[in-house]
């Protein structure tokens, strides 16, 4: 890249007229790897042509992160919390080599496993870095294929509860009837979207209830039965929508 080499150069004209040792080389290689935008680098001396030595520097530059696409992310999930899970951000030098394919595999996984932990289910991300070869600056693109919000079909209440079974069912048939979820409900169209991360925040809140009420001792076990998309009798949202679709999105939940 131009720019590198320039800045490289216009450090390196410091060692003119100095003595070519050892002390010097490893003066200009130390200097150099301080530089934010340096992923390796080298320096050695060669003869030119009147057999004065010359000061060489071999260096590989680091690539910039310039932006980060989110492509298709479902309207009701929050962008923001998802670019904080990712391991790289705006404005990150990254090295230009395996390690950026290791680092780009972290991201896909963090991205389907942040789909999966808010309800949206069977899909998956194409992480990719986009480039110049004369240029510093990358974009990593994320796109998210497929997936659907899974939903509570039925929630079935047995054993001795401390409140109305009628209010357990509601608490997890309601899931997305909260402040921080309610964009979701819009979304989807259901009050009874599902995800574990719901289910444990109902769970929590029903428990902390409990306890109030004097119940310090009450836990609540969850089994759960996903629906086959196969399942002809089942509710026709919960069934598949083409031939190759296979994703389960329907679950009913068993609280004892």
């Amino acid at each position: 890249n131009p720019s590198v080499i320039k800045s490289v150069n216009n450090y390196l004209s410091r060692f003119l007229g100095e003595i070519a040792d050892e002390e010097n080389r490893i003066d200009a290689e130390n200097f150099l790897k301080t530089m934010y935008f340096i992923s390796s680098i080298y320096c050695g001396y060669k003869d030119d042509a009147s057999r004065k030595k010359q000061l060489h520097c071999s260096i590989k530059s680091k690539r910039i992160i310039r932006d980060v696409k989110i492509v298709n992310l479902p309207a009701s999930l929050l962008e923001g919390e998802l670019r904080l899970k990712l391991p790289l951000q705006i404005g990150f030098a990254v090295d230009y080599d395996n390690s950026l394919k290791e680092t780009l595999a972290v991201a896909k996984t963090r991205v389907e496993t942040f789909l999966k932990k808010n309800g949206y289910y069977g899909a998956s991300a194409e992480v990719l870095e986009v480039g110049q070869a004369d240029s510093l600056l990358i974009d990593i693109i994320i796109t998210i294929k497929n997936g659907v919000f899974a939903r509570v079909n039925e929630v079935s209440v047995f054993g001795d509860t401390p409140i109305r079974r009628r209010a357990v069912v509601n608490a997890y048939r309601r899931m997305c009837f909260s402040f921080n979820r309610i964009i979701e409900t819009f979304s989807t169209g259901t009050l009874g979207c599902y995800s574990r991360e719901l289910e444990r925040e109902t769970t929590q809140s029903l428990q902390d209830k409990f306890a109030k009420m004097g119940y310090v001792q009450a836990r609540i076990r969850i089994s759960h039965h996903w629906i086959d998309v196969n399942d002809t009798s089942a509710p026709k949202s919960c069934q598949k929508r083409s031939a190759d679709d296979s994703t389960q999105r329907c679950v009913n939940l068993r609280i004892d």
